[in-house]
């Protein structure tokens, strides 16, 4: 196998795959990157490299264009590759591997660095899906705002595991996102006007629906779903991964059907004045923020023991009942950064009850947050 690729095209797609890869591996091939040359090229020897890395649940494919190509494939270390193609000073680099020893030369300019590898058959290859894939696509950058906006709200520990994922329902034109962890609930959506076929409800990992975000970009997707896979194409590259089992809980039982209390604000503001509060309420392991609304102010309090005491005091519009609410801080604060644009509604349902976050310019995402002692 041997190639001539551009550095900073070959060190960016090998940070796209290697962030698939797991630092906890069964077999040692999975913590590298698989390189192919598949064909040949044209008659000026000009040809495509596919990296591939996985963590056995999802699979991330990049293809780079290259020059002087030979077929063939190795295994290489995934960090020791990344690391050094990405400091590499010249322009071009080259890649030589010997398939008989599974060792591959890194050449640039005058300079070389020879890796240890494996063959390509040590790597497991992913199942292939044989039933025929529902496809509906997304709108340039829809899949990274989608992202951006359920994964931060999804479960980290294992004691429910269909909470580490986001349920995705399509159906009707629309496709909608839902990460809860059981104290909050992301709820976002986005059209998918071309979409005929039947309603679809699955649950994709968190991870996986990070690094597709981060291959996507700015870019269109296409989303192909067939039994327990779901494949995510971009113009950069193509992520695969194997769906979460488990039934997602029913999440619009949560959802207040109506609040007591309105209140706009301006969103930098709001942020401000809660990370400022939050400065004393994280002092505390058991600290919260408190949030007095009352006719067109917003108080906001915290106290730590020992430490001291904070208090704003932010100008909104609102209507409706003064009431006051705790919250973990973290949980707020993450449910306020959420939000993109300039002024944002507070909506309160109760004193006890689902608190709901929105952005008043647009209504495809909303935020549900529980006050501490609505915690589950």
């Amino acid at each position: 196998m041997r190639f001539v690729a551009d550095q900073a095209q070959l060190a960016r797609a090998l940070q796209q795959v290697t962030r698939i890869v797991s630092p906890q591996n069964t077999l040692p091939a999975l913590a590298g990157v698989r390189i192919e040359v598949r064909e040949a090229g044209d008659a000026d020897g000009h040809g495509t490299v596919r990296l591939a890395a996985t963590d056995l649940t999802s699979e991330i494919t990049v293809d780079v264009l290259a020059s002087g190509v030979e077929p063939g494939g190795i295994i290489l270390p995934a960090g020791p590759l990344t690391d050094l193609v990405g400091r590499v000073p010249t322009a071009e680099v080259r890649v030589e591997a010997d398939s008989a020893v599974h060792r591959a030369t890194v050449a640039y300019g005058r300079n070389r660095t020879t890796l240890q590898g494996f063959a390509v058959q040590e790597m497991p290859q992913f199942p292939v899906r044989e039933e025929e894939p529902a496809v509906f696509d997304l709108a340039p950058g829809a899949l990274a705002r989608l992202a951006r906006q359920t994964v931060f709200a999804t479960a980290h520990d294992e004691s429910r595991p269909v909470l580490k994922g986001t349920s995705v329902h399509v159906a009707d034109g629309k496709l909608v996102m839902v990460g809860t962890d059981g104290t909050r609930l992301s709820h976002a959506w986005v059209a998918v006007p071309d979409y005929r076929g039947p309603a679809l409800d699955f649950v994709l990992p968190q991870r996986a629906l990070a690094e597709a975000a981060r291959l996507a970009g700015s870019e269109s997707t296409q989303l192909s779903r067939a039994g327990n896979q779901l494949e995510i194409r971009t113009a950069s590259g193509t992520l695969v991964t194997l769906l979460l089992e488990g039934r997602f809980p029913d999440y619009k039982r949560v959802l207040p059907e109506q609040y007591l209390s309105h209140i706009r604000a301006n969103t930098d503001m709001l942020r401000g004045a809660v990370e400022r509060v939050n400065l004393i309420a994280h002092r505390d392991r058991a600290g919260s923020i408190r949030l007095s609304y009352s006719g067109g102010a917003l108080e906001i309090q915290s106290e730590a023991v020992d430490v001291g005491q904070a208090y704003e005091l932010v100008e909104v519009e609102g209507e409706g009942q003064a009431m006051e609410l705790s919250f973990s801080p973290h949980i707020l604060l993450d449910g306020i950064k959420s939000l993109e644009t300039e002024k944002m509604a507070l909506d309160l349902s109760g004193p006890e009850m689902p608190a709901r976050l929105a952005e008043v310019e647009g209504s495809s995402y909303f935020h549900i947050v529980l006050p501490l002692r609505q915690m589950v």
